[in-house]
């Protein structure tokens, strides 16, 4: 009874590949299923909501990089570190991955480095 079970179902298994394979050598892809399914219509809209559109930053990748090696070099790296991480970025290179984050890095950044003293200013009198 055993043996007519195992019989079966390699009986079953091949045929199984066989289908495979003839659908495969047919639509060229390798799922499986029909080519013609694995690649949605051009013309045909997504169902669902749209994307929603992210807001611009208001400060760009080069700006929110200067300033925070600015505080890692004037406050200390963990200081930078924390900016980074509480952005939910690993490190600086992950957060610059993330524009939606710049603004608010920025301004962690800002408020963590040290105010200009009196006479530190850009020269006016």
């Amino acid at each position: 009874m055993l043996e007519e079970k195992l019989d079966t179902l390699t009986k079953e298994i091949v045929a199984l590949r066989k289908a495979v394979e003839a659908n495969t050598a047919a639509g060229g892809g390798t799922s499986g299923a029909p080519a013609a399914a694995a690649e949605p219509a051009a013309d045909k809209p997504k169902r669902g909501r749209p994307a929603k559109a992210e807001p611009t930053p208001e400060h760009d990748k080069d700006e929110v990089e200067a300033i925070i090696r600015r505080v890692s070099a004037e406050v200390g790296k963990p200081a930078a570190k924390k900016i980074i991480s509480d952005q939910g970025a690993a490190d600086l290179a992950d957060l610059l991955t993330m524009p939606a984050k710049y603004d608010a890095a920025f301004a962690a950044a800002e408020a963590a480095l040290p105010e200009a003293e009196d006479g530190e200013d850009d020269g006016d009198i």
